[in-house]
């Protein structure tokens, strides 16, 4: 049995029976269907900017009900989880690609470069220059004509020029 908007002033943030919430937010079952359609909305627009109001239009909830249903089915905050898809879509950007950390941070729905830098290091306890090079491992290679190239592995298997990460890295560097 499910909270209703009259319950909640009784018991908020719990379940009628006097259950707890549940907790993971990985398992799109037993989420309700209009919760599950809310996190799919989420995943698939991320980047965009994403606001309560926009996702309680998608399934014809109002916002304020919307972020406690969300909250009590799934065990994180609207907003908490859209920053946590959008920080997961940025290390994949950081190890895979070469783009500047100014161009990722716009990608997943930034608005604002300094807010992401800030919100991945209050995430991941350093900021994303640090998890980019940390997260690549850079060996030696022999091209076909003899000559030495740097090249990059990234932990998910992307081969990077080492020349053009480490001009990105001092760029991303001096920015942030």
């Amino acid at each position: 049995m499910y909270i209703t908007d009259n319950d909640h002033a009784k018991a908020p943030g719990r379940r009628v029976d006097g259950g707890t919430p549940r907790q993971n937010p990985k398992q799109p079952f037993p989420l309700s269907p209009k919760i599950w359609r809310v996190r799919m909305f989420l995943d698939q627009f991320f980047a965009r900017p994403l606001t309560l109001r926009d996702a309680a239009a998608v399934v014809d909830l109002h916002p304020d009900y919307l972020s406690r249903r969300f909250k009590y089915e799934t065990g994180i905050g609207f907003h908490e989880y859209l920053l946590t898809v959008r920080l997961r879509h940025a290390t994949a950007l950081l190890v895979t690609s070469t783009r500047s950390i100014k161009e990722i941070a716009y990608e997943v729905g930034f608005r604002a470069p300094e807010v992401f830098s800030k919100a991945f290091t209050r995430s991941f306890s350093c900021a994303p220059s640090t998890y980019r090079n940390h997260n690549l491992v850079f060996y030696e290679t022999r091209s076909p004509d003899g000559s030495r190239a740097d090249r990059a592995l990234s932990t998910v298997g992307s081969v990077h020029e080492r020349s053009d990460l480490v001009d990105c890295i001092v760029d991303c560097g001096e920015q942030g």
